[in-house]
């Protein structure tokens, strides 16, 4: 991939860093219950295993 159209935004980034312009989000603090994993499921080994077992069982 050419790297010369990303040049400009690095050029960008670090000249507002220089100039202490620099923005970052920092996460909330909380839950959120806006997202699809409010209940923080995803991360869950007992649930993934249970639906792998399900799968491989042929349950649709």
């Amino acid at each position: 991939m050419n790297e010369a159209p990303l040049a400009r935004y690095d050029a960008t980034l670090r000249g507002l860093a220089r100039k202490d312009r620099l923005r970052t989000l920092s996460p909330r603090a909380g839950l959120d219950f806006s997202s699809n994993d409010y209940l923080g499921l995803a991360a869950s080994k007992r649930l993934g295993d249970a639906v792998a077992a399900a799968i491989a069982q042929g349950t649709p």
